[in-house]
């Protein structure tokens, strides 16, 4: 194929046994580590819009790219063997490559194995470490596909779409859309905007100063908490066992939910211009909102639950032990809290500045 080159480099002795170990200069950087020397590539993207990354599920590793001010791309990664021996690093170098292919509008890069390496996929034992600065382009795309790889970008790019099974995820300035999808892996995401969906486990999610541009934030954590900050649009956010903390939320357009189970949610909205669910199950909701703020309101607890409000000029329509029922200003808009099983409600009006819009 004429707009396909292929520049393979291998690591360390490569896919060829016979490639020399010392041409590789292979570094003792701990009584058990050993590391090639780093390696750069000089690469034009001027036409690329799509930039890839793959791994092999036998690696780790980590991933940096940056978007700087550069004329052209600077690739660098080194191989890292977590082993016992000389002897056996120069055995595992002998199944990890590195490959780059230049496709029309993508350049792929991929961290691969030859089949059935002599190590477990989860232990370690070897890996690469990519630092990748490509030139100022706001409409690049970012793909990374790894397991075992922390990952670290920041653009500004149009678009970034992650997934991973390990390690931890770090997202900045991307203008446009966020997809994230790791098994367990601390996930964060900061100075973005646009459309913005995370999935992890066993770790937190962290935003902040996020606008989803009246698209929607939608994140999904089991166990493991989720934390906002100046985050703007219809969010989504759900988990369990694990607390949910927003400060500084601008609820807009749509409807919001938060939800989690046998855990807590702190919530501080700024500005609600949307309906907002709030639900919790044996557990505390602690919430402010403007307090002139034009809402139904619908609080709901179960017996031996509490329900409080504070400095909120709420036209009650309905009140019991259980329930409180009533609208602020002209109702335009639904705020509906529900707490299942033992736990309270706290509800507390603030007064706001005029917010502009970011």
């Amino acid at each position: 194929m004429n707009n396909l080159r292929i520049l393979t480099l291998v690591g360390l002795i490569g896919l060829f046994l016979g490639t020399s170990l010392q041409a590789q200069r292979l570094i003792r950087v701990r009584p058990d580590r050993y590391e090639s020397a780093a390696i750069t590539k000089t690469i034009s993207l001027d036409r690329i819009e799509n930039l890839s990354f793959t791994s092999s599920s036998y690696l780790g590793g980590r991933l940096s790219i940056r978007a700087v001010d550069i004329p052209t791309a600077r690739i660098t990664y080194k191989f890292q063997y977590k082993v016992e021996s000389e002897e056996q690093a120069e055995e595992y170098s002998g199944f990890v490559s590195v490959a780059f292919e230049d496709l029309e509008n993508e350049f792929a890069i991929s961290a691969e194995t030859r089949p059935s390496p002599p190590w477990r996929g989860t232990d370690y034992s070897a890996g690469v470490e990519f630092e990748i600065e490509v030139p100022l382009k706001n409409s690049m795309k970012i793909f990374a596909r790894t397991s075992l790889f922390e990952i670290d970008i920041e653009g500004p790019f149009a678009a970034a779409d992650i997934s991973s099974n390990f390690g931890d995820i770090t997202l900045r300035k991307i203008t446009n859309k966020v997809n994230v999808s790791s098994d367990n892996g601390a996930v964060n995401i900061e100075n973005c905007s646009g459309p913005t969906k995370v999935t992890t486990s066993n770790r937190p999610i962290n935003l902040v100063n996020v606008d989803g541009q009246l698209g929607s934030i939608r994140l999904r954590n089991q166990n493991g908490r989720i934390s906002l900050d100046s985050v703007r649009g219809e969010v989504d956010a759900r988990t369990e066992f694990a607390q949910i903390s927003a400060t500084r939320m601008r609820f807009e357009s749509g409807r919001s939910t938060l939800s989690t189970e046998n855990s807590n949610i702190k919530l501080d909205a700024s500005v609600i211009a949307g309906d907002l669910a709030v639900r919790s199950e044996n557990g505390k909701i602690e919430m402010t909102v403007p307090e002139s703020v034009s809402a139904a309101v619908m609080l709901q607890v179960d017996q031996g639950g509490r329900i409080y409000t504070r400095q909120l000029p709420i036209r009650v329509d309905r009140i019991s032990r259980t329930l409180l029922q009533g609208q602020i200003g002209d109702g335009q808009y639904k705020i509906e809290v529900d707490m299942t099983g033992v736990g309270t409600i706290n509800l507390e009006g603030t007064r706001t500045a005029s917010l502009s819009n970011r």
